[in-house]
């Protein structure tokens, strides 16, 4: 047990801990039976790759390599297609791991490069519930991407309207035509910016910021 806890507290300062270089740790682990310590190192250094090998390889542990892509994917949505991969170019190559995985995460396989990946040897009875998933996958995306496009046009509609609106109030400075703001009073230049106010009151534009 005391043995149990001083890993458990390993694994946690290695995967949580800034305090130090994964690379100068690294060769420390690689040939001992801290496994799992040593994959996590691995991460730090961005050897995804190596640390899968050890989950599914050395570990055998689906489970735990499906847990650390689900903890990487936010910063590297490739990382189940290597996954896929490290089952795919195991010899021979662990189709049935390879099928669970693309069934359990349709949405984070991309099926053209999921696809062409599989071994020939892949029958469609294999990928029949993987493939009703991406198909529903992209009916759902589909849907939604009309909603957003109705959206968007909608959107646009109420901008031209609002534009066409705004462009019916115009105003007419004259060279008369002096600053409504009572601490300036000056007239406006040929090309000064100018502000229009609710009740139709035009100010030099800096004028009006400094309100």
């Amino acid at each position: 047990p005391q043995h149990d806890n001083v890993r458990k507290q390993l694994f946690q300062f290695l995967r949580y801990s800034k305090h130090y270089v994964a690379r100068e740790l690294a060769p420390h682990f690689k040939s001992t039976e801290l496994h799992e310590e040593y994959a996590v190192i691995l991460a730090r250094m961005g050897r995804h790759r190596d640390a899968l090998k050890i989950y599914t390889h050395t570990l055998k542990s689906h489970k735990h390599a499906r847990e650390y892509c689900e903890m990487v994917y936010p910063q590297n949505p490739d990382i189940f297609v290597m996954l896929l991969e490290t089952y795919l170019q195991e010899n021979p190559p662990n189709i049935s791991q390879a099928v669970q995985l693309l069934q359990n995460h349709p949405s984070k396989l991309p099926p053209e490069a999921a696809l062409e990946m599989l071994p020939g040897e892949t029958t469609f009875s294999h990928l029949q519930n993987y493939v009703g998933s991406v198909l529903t996958l992209q009916q759902t995306r589909n849907r939604q991407n009309k909603i957003i496009l109705q959206l968007m046009r909608k959107e646009h509609l109420k901008a031209m309207v609002e534009k066409k609106r705004l462009e019916r109030k115009h105003v007419i400075i004259t060279r008369d035509t002096v600053c409504a703001n009572p601490n300036c009073q000056r007239r406006f230049q040929r090309d000064g910016a100018f502000a229009r106010l609710p009740n139709g009151d035009i100010m030099h534009y800096a004028c009006y910021e400094k309100q």
